[in-house]
């Protein structure tokens, strides 16, 4: 079932970062991969990088999301968790093998910046920063890969 808007249970439980209901709503068959049926078109994998969930993610990715899933106007999970200022996300995404090449339908991407005016500046740190804190051998205080 849907919200009026075109939610489903899924995408509120990925947007929380309520990992149990997550689980248990896949547990019980719900759709992990369903996009909203809204203006945007995200799935959930898109609402839980916009908050930082990397367990939801992580949970997610195992499950068979795609990292490079894009809504209506061609954002990634990527794209969207650089937006939101959030590098861990980030660079679990890039360490994982997500396409850092991908553009939106601004011509954004975390590499690029994308148009004049636009976040791209800030993303392009963000991306830099996952970047440097994936290939070097910091040890950073976050997770970048979970235990099966």
């Amino acid at each position: 079932q849907r919200d009026r808007d075109g939610h489903t249970l899924m995408h509120w439980a990925a947007k929380r970062g309520d990992l149990y209901l997550v689980r248990f709503l896949a547990e019980k068959g719900a759709p992990l991969f369903e996009t909203s049926a809204d203006s945007v078109g995200m799935e959930p994998i898109h609402w839980a990088v916009t908050d930082g969930h990397l367990p939801v993610l992580h949970f997610l990715v195992s499950r068979g999301a795609d990292f490079n899933a894009r809504d209506k106007q061609l954002c990634t999970p990527l794209l969207i968790a650089a937006q939101y200022g959030q590098t861990e996300v980030v660079a679990y995404l890039v360490k994982n093998g997500a396409d850092t090449t991908l553009l939106d339908t601004n011509n954004d991407s975390v590499r690029e910046g994308g148009r004049e005016g636009g976040r791209g500046g800030a993303k392009r740190r963000i991306f830099r920063l996952a970047e440097l804190l994936t290939h070097s051998s910091l040890s950073p205080s976050f997770p970048l890969s979970f235990p099966p």
